[in-house]
This record gives C-alpha cells, structure tokens and sequence, in this order.
C-alpha cells in the first residue's frame, strides 16, 4: 500500500496554532496549576485564534441550575459582572447546559430583547456570540461564552476549537473539584481523630486521663471534676498528690504501673480529697494506647455501673487507635480492599461473630454483597461457609442509606421486622444486627454489618465505634476513587500529550497510529482496537487494527506482525468480495462483548471511526468514552495531515515520471528508443504488468506496437480488450475494464492478464496511437492513475510528433544542401567559364588600342577605353564570384597569428588609395593573437579597410581607426571611419549578393565584398555586424572564436 507522507509547510499555520495551543494547555494541566492559572493560559490562546472582544468561564452549579461567574477565572474579562450567580433559565443557556450542544448566535439585533440572564453576560452593544459546553461525561460543569461586537464573527471552525479547548478545561476543573474533595475528606478525618475527645468530655463517669511518666492529670471531664468542685481546667496539669494521698496515691500509682505493664485493664478502690469528705471510689485503669504509651485513662465511680460503663469507655477508648490504624493504610490498596480492612479490624476489637459489606453500584441499584467474614465461633456445617455468608445480604438494610442512621437490632429472634430472616440467623448462630452507612462526603458507598453473638448485644459505644468506621471508610474510599480519577486523568493527559506530540513532530500516518495504540493501552484494557479510514472513493478504505495475545494466537501470521510484548499487531487491509473487514476480523469482533466508538472528524469531515473492544462485559466507562473522543481528535488531524503529505508527494511522483518522460523525449530523437523507455516508465509508475503503445491510422485498429516487457506480448488479450480499444480510438477518451476474463468471447485464449486501462495518445486533434496498461490481478483505478497515465500518453503524443517533424526538417535539409551544392557548382562552372572570353576581349581591345590607337578619332578610342574599364570590372566581379565560391568548399589550414600581421597587410595592399585620398588610419597597438585562416582573415580586413576608403565621401579629415575588445569566448574586431554612412533599413541587406547602397558615381564595387565578408566571418564560427547612421560614419564589427585550450 501507497503510504505517502504530507510536509510540515502544507499544513495550514491556523492549524499548527491549534495544535500548540492545545499542547501548552495540555502542559499547565499535566503541571498540576491552579484552575485560575489553567484559564488564563486557555483564554490568551482562544484570543490568539478566535475573534472575541469578550471570553468569559460560567461555571455550572451541583443542582444544574446556576451558572455562577467566577471573579478569578474571568479577571482579565471585559464583563461588567465580577461574580454572582444566574439561574439557567433566566438565559438561553439552557440546551448547552442540558444537552451538551454548542449554541451560535450569528447576529444578535438588540441586546435589550434578550432574557434577563444574557443582558447580564453580553457586552452592551454585542453583535455575535458563541456558547460551548465544558463537557466531563454526562455532566456539563461550566460553559465558554465567545462575545463579539462584530455580526457573524464566529463561524463553525471557531466552535469546533474552542469545543477542543472545551475539552481540556472540563478536565480542569474537575481536577479542582476532585482536589477540594480531597481537602474535605482531610477535614473529616481529622474530625473523626479527635471525636473520642469529645466522648471523653461529655461521659456522665468521672474520667481522667493521667500521665503516669509524670503523675500529673492532662485531662479532667466534668464528672471527675465535680467531685472536688472544681472546673476541669482546674485540675489539668495538677499532680495526682493533689486530690489523692496516703494509701490512695500509692494504690493508684500501682494500678497504673500494672495496667502499663501487663497492657490490660485493672480495677481497684482509693479514696480521694473532695470537700465533702473522703468518699471511696471504684477506679478502673485502661491500658495504654500504642501510639500515647505514657498517657492512661482512669475511670471512677461511686456505684456498680463502672463495670458495663467502663466496657463502653473502654471500646470507645478503641476508636483513636482504630482510626489511626485505618488512616495508616497503604496508599495504594484498592477501595474494595480498604473496606475489607475496616471490616476486619471493627469485628475483631468489638467482638463480632460476622460481618459483611454491602455495596451499591449507583443509586438505583439494589444492595449487593460485596464481602463477609466469620471472626470466631463454630462455623455452620452442611453447607459451604461462603453459601451461609452470602445470606447475610438478605436483610432490612434499606433504610439505612435512605436515612443515614444506624440500624440496631438487639434480639434478631423477638424483632418482628427480622422474622424472615430468622432461619439464616438461627444456622450462623448470631443473635444481635449493627448495620451502619459507609458514606463520603459527596456519595454513598454502602452498608456495614456486624452481625453478634448471644449475650453480646451492640450498645451505644459499639454503635458510636462503627458509626465513625462507617465514615472513615466512607471517605477513605472517596479518597481512593479521587486518587483513582486523579491518576486515571493524569494518565490521559499524559496520552492526549504524547499523542499531540506524535502529531505535530511527525507526518508518518502509520507512526502516529502505532502511537495512539501504545498510548491507549495504557489508560485501557482492550481486546480489539480498530482505525478504519475512510478514502474518496468507497473502495479506498484502510483498516489499521491491533488485537491481544489471548484473542490473537491463531490468526495467520502472514497477514499479522508482533505489536509489542502484549500484542499482534498491524493489519492493513482493503475491502474485498464486498466485505469491509477480513473474515478474521470479523470473527474476532463477533467474540466482544463491550465496545466504545468515536467519530474521526477534522473541520466537520468525517474521516473514519476509532473503536476498541472487549471480551469482559461492562469493561469501559464514560471516561474511557471521553478519553477516546479527545484522542480521535488528534487522530483526525494527523490524517488529515498525512492525507495532504500524500497528495503531495503523490504530485511530486507525478512530476518526477513526466520529468523523466520530458528528458527522455527532449534528449534523444531516436523515437523508438523514446517510446520503449515511455512504456516501461508508464508500466513501473501504475505498479502495472505490461504496457504497450500501439499505433492506429485512420481510426482503424492498431497493429505496430510498442510492449514493456516483451514476453508478455503473446498475452494481450483479445474479446473485451478489442471492444475497449475500438471504443478508445472512436470516442478519444479513457477506458477502463476491470476484470477482462469473464467478458471474453467464447473459444478465445485466456490471458492471466485481468484489469485493463487505456487512454488515446492524440496529436493535431487525431487519435495516431493508444496507451495501455495491463494488471495481472483485478483491481480499481484511482482518479491520480487516470491523471497520471492521460500526461505520460501526451509525452508519448509529443515524442511522436517530434519524430515527424525531425524527419520532415532533416529531409528538408538534405534538399537543401544539394539546392546550395547545384548553385556553388553552378556560379563556379560559370564564372570559370567566362574567364577566356572576358580575357580575349580585353586582349583584342588592347591591341587595337596600340595598333590603331592614332588613327582612331577621340569617340571610338573613348569607347574602346569603356570597353576595356568594364571588362576590368567583370574580371573582378568574376574573381570575387570565385572567391565566394571557394570559402566552406575548399578546406585551408588554420593558423595562430598576431592580427597586427594581417591588419598590416591589408593596409599594405590599399596604401595607394589610402594615400590618394589622405585618409589617416589609426590601429590599436595591443592587437592580439588569433586562431584562424590568415588569407581569409585579410581579405576581411582588406574589403572593410577598402569601402571605408571609397565611401568616404567629401570628408575633410577622413580617419579610419581599427581596435578590438577581448570576450570570455570571442574576439571583437572592428573598423570604424568617419564617411557617408548607411541607412538602417540597409544594415543587414548590405551583407547580400550584388547590394549596394551609394549612389551611382560613388565608390566603385561589385556588390560582394561584405557577402564574401560575412561568410568567411561564419565560416570560422563568428558574426559580423554594422553600425552606422548617414552623415556619421560607419562601424563594421566582427567576431572570431578564441582558441580552445
């Protein structure tokens, strides 16, 4: 499969904004600040990519109805309000609060006319605004209000972003609400530590507890000071010589040493100091706690009521050490065993026989036991215990919860409401029921039981005891479960951080899903996860999926890869036979038995979907629900992206095939050579089996052919094949066969080939071949392989046609060059063959001349004299018909020579004429070196130097001056003078055949030297050219190539 990649630069920068935006976000909430902090770091960014005058953070109430403005989250707001609460429906907030909906008000005309609540959010002269719900599950904890005072400033890609900043907020403040949770259930903890305290004070038995380290009194309740009429502040701190003495002290200090000693409780009689005399007292010492082993309680008392009543202080004493043993629980133990540890500790010390725990999982769900113990007795026998224990469940436990109060039943046999349960409590051998609610400070958790046995009914100080254990685990399971959700958020975080990270650092589509499918698991158990991806067309669609090692162990490994230590891993996969998923897919999917699916949506395009499954019923909750909706969020951009990497680098294969198709046709005019290469090109680029190029003329069907790979030429089917290729030439367009065995004609040969694609190669408007590419397997075409194949056949178009035109033009130069071969052969027969005339004329008018010269009269020896000047002149003309002749066709030697040489020659040759006339010449001394024919190079020189002499024209100081200036491959040469000049219209003509510009009369020629001129110049690969105007001279300037080397 094609998995092509998208560059950074083809993302769109509001996109990256997005993204960073979401990145910072995520970072303050992962660094644990403050809910005001993690605001104002959301709002600068939604200022950054939403047009706002206004954002403000409206968060929501525990009853749904208040929305309640937040003077530190909204400090940098231009609202008027700085706190306060609005009742929901005083707004039209109430469908964001309710049902989770954003609400986008293009055009608001009259703040006035809207609902009391909305004037006292909106700016004064607001025009637009946007409502986004702070989502966390089913509950809505708050809303973003976007005002503008510009219409229609918000648009659907505002909301789908601040709906992703929504997201991240909602955690937030969640996090906060779970922090102030936890701060309560601190509170309440330590309101349980020290409630014995109070206990303590308010007992109607003298009680006091004493320092046996010291001998001094700490503590004094009321009762105990009364007897020496006294306030208990009276007595705290005094020595126990104070109020005892003699015999009392010394037995009392005993008493103390023998409870510390023997770590149990110790009774006695000692009398005390009080003003109304000595009155005897029995005293009980408790024994120290563990954790205050100096510090011992003493209880006295005047009747025989201490022994029941100090049980009961005696158990109550129980609670600090109770309650500090269960606060100094492993952190990390569970919530169910946190309760089994509470119930295990409370049925030891208060002398239970059982015990059980009753849980609710919400609260329209019927109690269910979720734990018993049997803490002594005989167990029952017929049944296995655990059947008896799960009877504890069947109870009047109801009211408990719904009230909040304790359930106490002293004689389960005599309590009416029991009497159905009588049997189960007759088998386990219990007599007396304490039931108490296990609440936190926000949610009910439950029931504890204690179930007695006879003779040992729960009195007041029991239920005191279990009423606070009852609490504690309560909130220690609240505790636990905000931990629990604390850690499980941190965990997405850290996710939704990683994943971001992938996303914006990588543009590899298959790296990124990898790294959502590693993060996942780490905040989900999941048996199946599953992206499918969605393309253009409904044949491209891909499935990535990753299943566990217990579900995964007897897939075929061919299709699977190892996917870390826990899993098989990748699968990619296409639609085939018309089903979705492959067959083992589906047959694991069947096996699920829970499952959560998100949408993959990137600016309201629906991408794909993100699914993860289970074999464990119930295995996931709406947090999980939640998580992956932000996950499928980071998903959907990186496709998104990956989806623009590929088409980019689908256009830049594109350009690198037809490049290599346009350097192929541009580099070689062997056209045969072209279109091979064209083919394999084309048959490589579509991933193809063959291609061919066939010829057609005059619409008929094609017999020259062009093939890839030439073994396969005898499996180019015929049947359909024909059709499509009849079809091609006469409606000039593509087509394209998907499978071409069923559609082939009775009795004709079979062919592996099956998916055929063709498309007409068209020059000057006529189909002149086709271009096909054959599949051995069958397949669809996508819209890029139609692009594609319809360029190369318009370079095999072009290739074609260059042929032609190569041929036409190289036919055309051969004709040529003979037509230029006839014509020098013909000016050379005939200028050689009037030579011998010409010369006897000259020869007989000569003689007659001297032979008869004086005897002639002036007008026939005037017309002999013409007859002999114009013979003169032929001869020239004839000799330079000659010379013109001979350059290019008669090969010379070329020479290294200094042009001075040559340029001193020539005026060697015209110094009677230059003298004649007086004209003053003037040559450059710094000549240089050139390579070349000397006798031609002159003959330049020498016919430029002899027209700059005759058209001179009546110049008083004429001046002719030769120079040159150096090139980087050539040399400049030029003669310049000061005569009659040239009209520009003649400045190229001059350079022809028998053209000359001046006036009859003036200067004499035969209209060839600049032609032999310019041809020889172009014979040594150089250019000659003029610049004059009439009246000021003429420049004639000629080129001739360095030397090589």
């Amino acid at each position: 499969m094609n998995e092509n990649r998208t560059p950074v630069s083809s993302i769109e920068p509001e996109g990256l904004d997005r993204i960073a935006a979401i990145a910072t976000l995520v970072e303050a909430i992962a660094a644990r600040g403050d809910l005001p902090e993690v605001f104002q770091i959301a709002k600068r960014s939604l200022a950054d990519l939403i047009p706002a005058e206004q954002i403000l953070v409206l968060l929501v109430d525990e009853s749904g109805q208040l929305l309640t403005i937040s003077p530190a989250l909204n400090r940098d707001s231009l609202a008027g309000e700085q706190g306060g609460a609005i009742p929901v429906e005083e707004t039209s907030f109430a469908p964001a609060v309710r049902e989770q909906r954003c609400l986008l008000r293009p055009r608001i005309e009259a703040v006035e006319k809207l609902p009391p609540g909305d004037q006292r959010l909106l700016l004064p002269d607001a025009a637009s605004d946007l409502v986004v719900p702070l989502p966390f599950g089913r509950e809505t904890l708050g809303l973003l209000h976007f005002c503008s005072r510009t219409p229609r400033a918000f648009t659907r890609h505002h909301e789908f972003i601040a709906s992703e900043i929504a997201l991240l907020l909602a955690l937030a403040i969640e996090r906060a609400r779970q922090q102030r949770a936890r701060e309560e259930s601190e509170r309440s903890r330590d309101i349980w530590r020290f409630r014995y305290r109070s206990l303590f004070a308010n007992s109607s038995i003298p009680a006091a507890l004493i320092s046996f380290r010291d001998g001094v009194i700490e503590e004094a309740n009321t009762a105990f000071a009364e007897l020496f009429s006294l306030a208990p502040s009276e007595l705290e701190g005094q020595s126990l010589s104070h109020v005892f003495e003699g015999e009392s002290l010394e037995h009392l200090s005993q008493l103390l040493q023998a409870a510390r000693d023997e770590n149990r409780a110790v009774q006695g009689r000692i009398r005390v100091i009080a003003p109304s005399g000595t009155p005897e007292l029995a005293v009980r010492v408790l024994p120290p706690s563990p954790h205050r082993p100096n510090e011992m309680l003493v209880l006295f008392s005047e009747t025989e009521k201490l022994a029941a009543e100090g049980r009961s202080l005696e158990r109550l004493s129980m609670l600090p050490d109770l309650l500090r043993s269960l606060v100094s629980l492993p952190r990390e133990l569970p919530p169910s065993d946190v309760s089994q540890a509470v119930l295990n500790e409370l049925g030891r010390r208060l002398g239970a026989r059982f015990g059980a725990i009753l849980a609710q999982e919400n609260g329209s769900e019927p109690l269910r036991l979720r734990y018993a113990q049997a803490f002594e007795g005989e167990k029952p026998s017929g049944l296995p215990l655990s059947t008896w224990l799960a009877a504890l469940a069947e109870g009047p436990y109801e009211g408990v919860l719904e009230t909040g109060q304790p359930l106490v039943i002293r004689d389960v046999h005599r309590d009416p409401q029991f009497e159905r349960y009588r049997p189960v409590a007759q088998k386990l051998g219990y007599e007396s029921l304490l039931t108490v609610p296990v609440r936190g400070a926000t949610k009910d958790f439950g029931l504890l039981a204690l179930y007695f046995p006879p003779g040992r009914p729960p009195d007041a100080a029991d239920v005191t005891i279990a009423l606070a254990a009852g609490y504690l685990t309560g909130l220690l399971q609240e505790q636990l479960d905000l931990r629990e959700n604390l850690e499980r958020r941190n965990r997405h975080i850290a996710a939704i951080s990683e994943i971001t990270n992938s996303v914006s650092s990588n543009l590899e589509l298959e790296e990124v899903i990898r790294a959502t499918f590693q993060e996942t698991r780490k905040v989900l158990e999941y048996d199946v996860g599953c992206i499918t991806l969605l393309g253009e067309r409904p044949e491209e669609v891909r499935v990535f999926a990753v299943v566990s090692e217990r579900v995964g162990k007897g897939l075929r490994k061919g299709l699977w890869k190892r996917f870390g230590r826990e899993d098989i891993g990748w699968l990619l996969a296409k639609a085939t036979e018309g089903a979705l998923y492959p067959a083992e897919l589906q047959e694991i999917n069947r096996q699920m038995q829970s499952r959560i699916s998100v949408l993959l949506l990137s600016r309201n395009k629906y991408l794909g979907t993100l699914e993860v499954a289970s074999l464990e019923r119930q295995a996931f909750r709406s947090t999980h629900l939640e998580f992956l909706r932000q996950i499928a969020s980071q998903i959907a951009t990186a496709i998104e992206n990956a989806q623009l990497f590929e088409e980019a680098n689908e256009r830049l294969r594109e350009f690198s095939i037809v490049a290599e198709v346009s350097k192929s046709v541009t580099s070689s005019l062997n056209v045969d050579e072209v279109l091979d290469h064209i083919v394999k090109v084309a048959a490589k680029a579509l991933d193809a089996r063959v291609c061919t190029l066939q010829f057609v003329e005059n619409h008929e069907p094609p017999t020259q052919a062009v093939i890839s790979a030439a073994e396969w030429i005898r499996y180019l089917p015929d049947g359909a094949y024909r059709q499509a290729i009849h079809r091609i030439i006469s409606e000039q367009r593509p087509v394209f066969v998907e499978n071409l065995q069923p559609a082939a004609e009775k009795g004709a040969s079979r062919t592996p080939l099956r998916s055929f694609l063709g498309v007409p190669v068209i020059s000057r408007g006529k189909p002149i071949a086709v271009l096909s590419v054959f599949w051995d397997a069958v397949r669809t075409v996508a819209e890029r392989d139609l692009h594609l194949i319809s360029t190369v056949a318009n370079q095999a178009a072009s290739a074609i046609e260059n042929a032609r035109l190569y041929q036409k033009t190289r036919r055309t130069a051969e004709e040529l060059s003979r037509a230029n071969q006839e014509l020098e052969n013909f000016v050379f027969t005939v200028t050689h063959d009037l030579r011998s005339p010409i010369v006897s004329i000259q020869g007989f008018t000569s003689l007659v001349l001297e032979d008869f010269g004086e005897s002639l009269d002036p007008e026939a020896r005037q017309y002999l004299e013409r007859v002999l000047h114009n013979v003169a002149q032929m001869e020239k003309l004839i000799e330079d018909l000659l010379e013109f002749s001979r350059i290019g066709r008669v090969s010379r030697p070329y020479e290294t020579v200094p042009a001075k040489e040559i340029v001193q020659e020539a005026l060697s040759s015209l110094a009677y004429p230059i003298q004649e006339r007086g004209v003053e010449v003037r040559v450059a001394e710094d000549l240089p070196l050139i390579h070349c024919v000397p006798e031609q190079i002159g003959q330049v020189f020498t016919n430029l130097l002899s027209n700059a002499v005759k058209y001179m024209g009546d110049q008083k100081h004429p001046l002719i001056e030769i120079g040159w200036r150096d090139g980087e491959r050539h040399v400049t040469f030029f003669v310049r003078d000061n005569g009659i000049g040239i009209p520009k219209e003649h400045h190229e003509k001059i350079f022809g055949l028998f053209h000359r510009v001046a006036p009859r009369g003036v200067g004499e020629g035969t209209g060839i030297g600049l032609a032999i001129v310019r041809r020889i110049v172009e014979s040594h690969g150089g250019k000659v050219w003029v610049e004059s105007e009439v009246g000021k001279g003429s420049t004639f300037y000629f080129t001739l190539p360095k030397k090589e080397g």
